[in-house]
């Protein structure tokens, strides 16, 4: 048996196709300058409570694994 060829068919071609309408211009949103506060000093800050939470624990374990 013989298949048809892709030829045979009607299709559409690029040209006739319906192009989709454009997306209007995307508006560039302005730069936020960069703020030394979240920059520098708010990484220290967290690192610095997430030291001392992690040492608050460890008391916590240890002092409690002591009582008898």
């Amino acid at each position: 048996m013989r298949q048809p060829e892709l030829s045979d068919k009607p299709s559409m071609s690029q040209s006739e196709e319906p192009k989709p309408p454009a997306p209007p211009a995307r508006q560039r949103t302005p730069r936020v300058p960069s703020n030394v506060l979240y920059d520098r000093i708010l990484p220290i800050v967290l690192v610095a409570a997430a030291i001392v939470l992690v040492i608050i624990l460890i008391v916590i374990v240890l002092g409690t694994g002591q009582i008898y």
